[in-house]
């Protein structure tokens, strides 16, 4: 017997679900709104790619700005001055438009088995 919809479709709306739920409150909106704008200026970014891997590093992008949002906040709330302080808002385009770049400068550089031989600016 077949199912009516696909595995994707199903991933699709669980993973869905999971992200609304993790931003039931009332700056969701907000964050939703800030990882969008994050993820596009790194798609924008990132021209070196072809369109189908923009698109994947799009949605990387917008996941992680969501998830991290609340950690790039209070990062960005401990560097500035006591009287001012970052909204997850802030946290979210910041978080969208660095996180995944850094993680694939991250791995490139960890792909290199003699980075521990000859140090960091060798």
């Amino acid at each position: 017997m077949t199912l009516p919809v696909s595995r994707a479709t199903e991933t699709a709306v669980v993973g869905g679900a999971t992200i609304l739920g993790l931003l039931s409150g009332p700056d969701a909106a907000d964050v939703i709104i800030g990882a969008f704008i994050g993820s596009v200026i790194f798609v924008i970014s990132a021209k070196d790619y072809t369109l189908f891997i923009r698109v994947l590093l799009c949605i990387a992008s917008f996941v992680v700005g969501v998830v991290s949002c609340d950690f790039f906040a209070s990062l960005i709330s401990a560097l500035l001055p006591s009287n001012v302080s970052a909204t997850k808002m802030i946290g979210a385009i910041v978080s969208s438009a660095v996180s995944v770049r850094l993680l694939m400068a991250m791995t490139q550089r960890a792909s290199d088995p003699d980075i521990l031989k000859r140090g960091p600016h060798d």
